[in-house]
């Protein structure tokens, strides 16, 4: 009985993890724009958990925290805008939900080495 709720228990975890990461994905497709940048306890209220309970959970079920989890998406999100041309480094930013666009070419060196700008010449 007990390694069956053991099981149960890790499905559960299992299946948070995908949802927030569902959840995430369309947030930054639809959402950003209005709403700004993503936030843990947005998706923590998403999934009826507490901050800190969802935080721990997925700390424990992918190893990295659930701001970075976010962040993460946001990096990928903000190389395949980068990528199209069309589209100005501000709208990229502001496509993501970042309020100024410096907080966003911060973000982005922070993570990769480079400017947003420096990307693009290298891609």
């Amino acid at each position: 009985m007990r390694n069956r709720q053991f099981i149960t228990r890790e499905e559960i975890n299992h299946s948070v993890v995908k949802q927030f990461d569902l959840l995430l994905r369309e947030y930054i497709k639809e959402k950003a724009l209005k709403q700004g940048l993503p936030t843990v306890s947005y998706f923590a209220d998403k999934c009826c958990l507490s901050t800190g309970y969802f935080g721990q959970l997925v700390k424990t079920e992918t190893g990295r925290t659930a701001k970075d989890f976010i962040n993460d998406h946001l990096l990928t999100a903000a190389k395949e805008q980068l990528n199209d041309e069309r589209l100005s480094i501000n709208q990229v930013a502001e496509s993501l939900g970042f309020e100024y666009p410096q907080h966003f070419v911060r973000f982005f060196k922070l993570r990769t080495g480079m400017t947003p700008k420096e990307y693009r010449n290298v891609g």
